[in-house]
């Protein structure tokens, strides 16, 4: 798949007209949650069929929106006092637009996270001057694939998956409520400090160094495939009963995968299961109907998995699995044993 990178510019946030301007000197200091997680930018793919949503409609949506989510438009850097979080400076968003020529999204596209999907988001290497990139991807049927990333340590799945909720509100010209304010003063510590349970080496814990780690910091990325295997709502239901006897309460759907995601020595012992079921990445809409489908990007990164709701909306689940190519095999034989 050819991809011609067309244009590439700042979207800024555009506040209503006579509104008076934000500070754009405030800093807002990281949460102890965001210290502690992923500093990477994290990348998603939506594919809508044609009609497509027009590029001036996404535009303009993405300014509005901004001027609500300002955590989106500003930088992440270190304060005059040592203190890691966004500059709000309304820097604003990378919009990247590009076409494929001669193709369909259906022939070029990947239907699973493979290399192929790299080219349909912005560059995840280097620096990263923005929150927010975004890729607009043209094919010749007419659809189009929205390339997305923002930096995990501004924003988790949920804040994210509601950002793009209210971007496809602002497109539509509908109502976008403002988002919770990110501020430390609501989550003031005890003063003074009470530590009553361990923290330390149960939910926070240095990895263990890894000697096999490819590019991007992925491990074994050059040998690992990435399967996405489907799981029909029967299907869950079955496994949540199996997986919940003897409990006192069932298994949320995510729960049950998740407590029978023992793959049988296909993966390593540490192992990271990412739940989307819960999120609202499904409800963006530009003006011209939800997305055809939607994925994370290419994440060769053995032992994380991410479980989605599937597009087909029949309450079925689609799991990205990344494994060892020489175990995928043994993976598709025993992914749906309940033994």
């Amino acid at each position: 798949m050819e991809v011609k990178v067309v244009s590439s510019k700042l979207v800024k946030p555009r506040y209503p007209e006579g509104a008076a301007r934000p500070d754009t000197t405030e800093h807002v200091p990281s949460l102890v949650f965001d210290m502690i997680t992923y500093h990477i930018q994290m990348a998603i793919i939506y594919a809508f069929s044609e009609p497509a949503p027009s590029t001036a409609d996404i535009e303009r949506g993405l300014a509005d929106v901004l001027a609500l989510y300002r955590l989106f438009a500003g930088q992440v850097n270190i304060s005059p006092a040592g203190a890691l979080g966004v500059l709000l400076n309304d820097r604003g968003a990378r919009l990247v637009e590009a076409c494929v020529d001669g193709a369909t999204l259906a022939d070029a596209a990947p239907s699973k996270p493979t290399p192929e999907l790299l080219k349909l988001h912005p560059d995840l290497d280097g620096e990263m001057e923005e929150v927010v990139q975004v890729q607009l991807t043209r094919f010749a049927c007419g659809s189009l694939a929205i390339g997305f990333t923002a930096n995990h340590a501004v924003a988790d799945g949920h804040a994210t998956s509601d950002f793009l909720v209210a971007w496809g509100r602002a497109a539509r010209g509908l109502a976008v409520s403002s988002p919770p304010h990110n501020h430390p003063d609501l989550f003031r510590p005890r003063d003074p400090p009470l530590v009553e349970f361990e923290h330390r080496g149960v939910e926070y814990r240095r990895p263990t160094p890894n000697t096999n780690q490819g590019h991007h910091g992925h491990h074994g990325s050059d040998n690992v495939v990435i399967h996405k295997a489907h799981f029909t709502k029967d299907f869950i239901a079955v496994l949540r009963a199996k997986a919940s006897e003897g409990r006192g309460r069932p298994f949320s759907r995510g729960e049950g995968l998740q407590k029978t995601a023992v793959l049988r020595d296909v993966l390593g012992p540490d192992m990271e299961v990412d739940s989307w079921l819960s999120f609202p990445f499904h409800e963006l809409d530009f003006g011209t109907g939800g997305a055809s489908y939607f994925m994370p990007a290419y994440f060769p990164t053995e032992g994380k998995m991410f479980l989605v709701p599937s597009y087909i909306g029949d309450g079925s689940v689609n799991a990205f699995v990344p494994v060892f190519d020489h175990n995928l095999d043994a993976f598709k034989q025993c992914c749906y044993s309940m033994e």
